[in-house]
């Protein structure tokens, strides 16, 4: 089994609601079989080196943020071709539907946490607490989840808070002994870490555009294709609105989830 974790994070100026703040810090894991590994690491460099003939571009990865925004190695991306890029990531989700487990930490978060704020970020920077509780508390699901399966278990943490094959999570899977693996990885020669982005992406900007004032017809567009991918997590509560819903339906459905799980 393999597991590749992306993190996401919104913008201070992204809008905000009642109960999802801006300064939230996301981390998305998603689980593979071996066999669904081996055949996303053959051919993920396939479908770039198409994009690259086709456009005449010289991408090395899929960056989904960097996809829709025509920034860096996608500058010169059609215009076009951003949608149709999410919506072809969609079909093949719909093939595979990988288990996804999400985990989202912010200012509203952390009263329902309790004693495990002080107990997950014991001597952590205040302004990455955020970041490192969700990653404690996703790695904790990963165990609970992975808990009864004897396989080896490869965890691959994208980089950026450690360099590339430095180890990652072994203290949360010191039971497993030698039947696991952790280290961070690079998106650019993994491309198990670009699914993981293209969830953590996808996840981030639904939660974005469901708080925005005024949606675009393309973002209608991107949220109808994520709708379609019927996202297997138990994270993700599932509710239908139409087309011009608002923040306050929005607010609405995160009030009634937390009404029945007893919080405030």
């Amino acid at each position: 089994m393999f597991i590749a974790i992306d993190d996401t994070y919104s913008d201070p100026t992204s809008p905000s609601s009642k109960y999802v703040t801006s300064n939230r810090r996301t981390h998305v894991a998603v689980i593979f079989s071996n066999e669904e590994a081996q055949d996303v690491r053959e051919q993920l460099p396939n479908c770039l080196d198409e994009i690259n003939k086709e456009f005449k571009l010289k991408v090395s990865e899929f960056h989904f943020k960097d996809i829709i925004n025509k920034k860096g190695e996608w500058k010169k991306l059609p215009k076009q071709m951003k949608l149709a890029i999410i919506g072809f990531f969609a079909t093949i989700y719909r093939h595979h539907r990988w288990e996804v487990i999400i985990q989202t930490v912010d200012e509203r978060t952390l009263p329902d946490l309790g004693p495990l704020v002080d107990i997950l970020s014991h001597g952590v920077p205040e302004n990455k607490k955020n970041s490192e509780l969700s990653i404690a508390l996703l790695l904790l699901k990963i165990r609970r989840r992975v808990k009864e399966i004897p396989e080896h278990l490869t965890i691959i943490m994208d980089e950026g808070i450690k360099q590339p094959e430095e180890p990652f999570g072994y203290e949360y899977f010191q039971d497993r002994s030698g039947n696991y693996h952790g280290y961070y990885g690079s998106s650019k020669t993994e491309p198990l870490l670009q699914i993981a982005d293209f969830m953590a992406y996808c996840i981030n900007r639904t939660t974005y555009l469901a708080m925005k004032p005024n949606r675009s017809d393309d973002d209608n567009i991107f949220l109808e294709i994520i709708s379609s991918m019927n996202i297997n997590s138990t994270d993700i509560k599932k509710s239908g609105l139409d087309t011009n819903f608002t923040i306050d339906d929005f607010d609405a459905f995160h009030e009634n989830d937390r009404k029945s799980k007893g919080l405030k």
